[in-house]
C-alpha cells in the first residue's frame, strides 16, 4: 500500500520526480472519490455534504492539475525524459489537462458540480450550454480511453502490483511461465528499445 498510494520507490530512487508524481495521482484518485460524493449528493445534500463535496473537488483538481502540469513541464524540458517519451505520452497529460481545465471553468463559470451531476443523471438539461457539452464529451472520451491506454495502470496495479514484484515462479520446461516466454518471444519485436536478439531473423541471417 505505500507503493500504491504513496509511489515509495520514486521517492526513493528519483525524488526530483516523486512531487508531481505524487501530486497527480494523489489527485486523480481524490476525483475518483468526488466523483462518488457527487452522485450520493445529486439526490442527498444536507449543507456538511456539500461543503464537504466542495473541498474535495477543489483539492483534487488542484492536486491533478499541479502535478499534470509539472509532469509536462518536465518532459518538454528534461533532455533525458525527451528521449524516450512518446507521443501517447504527451497525448495523456494534454488530454487530462483539458478535461481538469474545462471542468474548472464549467464549475466556476457555470453550474456547481453537485448540479450538473442532478442534471446529468436524471437528463434534467433542457438545454446545455456549449462549455459544459463539451467538458462532458472529453470526459467521456477520457473515461473510454483510460482501459486502452497506459493510464489503465491506475486500476491495473492494484491487481498485479505483487506479481509484478515479488512472483518468484521457477521458468522450468513446460511450465505456464515457460510457454508465455515462449509465446511473448515468437512475437515479433519490432520497437526502436528492442534488443537485437529479439528481433525476427532475416532469411540472411538464419542461412548464414
Amino acid at each position: 500500500m505505500k507503493e500504491m498510494l504513496f509511489i515509495r520507490k520514486l521517492f526513493i530512487y528519483q525524488r526530483s520526480l516523486w512531487t508531481p508524481s505524487f501530486l497527480f495521482h494523489a489527485g486523480i484518485y481524490i476525483m475518483f472519490g468526488w466523483s462518488v460524493l457527487l452522485v450520493i449528493a445529486a439526490f442527498w445534500h444536507p449543507a456538511p455534504l456539500v461543503i464537504f463535496v466542495d473541498i474535495v473537488g477543489i483539492v483534487g483538481f488542484a492536486f491533478s492539475l499541479a502535478g499534470a502540469l509539472m509532469l509536462l513541464y518536465r518532459r518538454l524540458t528534461n533532455k533525458a525524459l525527451q528521449v524516450y517519451t512518446t507521443f501517447a505520452e504527451y497525448f495523456n497529460l494534454v488530454l487530462v489537462l483539458l478535461v481538469l481545465t474545462s471542468g474548472v471553468y464549467v464549475w466556476t463559470a457555470y453550474v456547481n458540480p453537485i448540479v450538473l451531476a442532478h442534471g446529468v443523471l436524471t437528463l434534467g438539461f433542457e438545454q446545455m450550454p456549449f462549455a459544459v457539452a463539451a467538458h462532458l464529451v472529453l470526459l467521456g472520451i477520457m473515461l473510454l480511453y483510460i482501459p486502452l491506454s497506459k493510464m489503465g495502470h491506475y486500476a491495473g496495479k492494484f491487481f498485479s502490483f505483487r506479481s509484478v514484484l515479488w512472483d518468484n515462479a521457477p521458468n522450468t520446461p513446460g511450465s505456464k511461465v515457460d510457454r508465455d516466454v515462449r509465446a511473448s518471444a515468437a512475437q515479433p519485436a519490432t520497437s526502436q528499445w528492442s534488443a537485437p536478439h529479439t528481433r525476427p531473423v532475416s532469411s540472411d541471417e538464419s542461412e548464414g
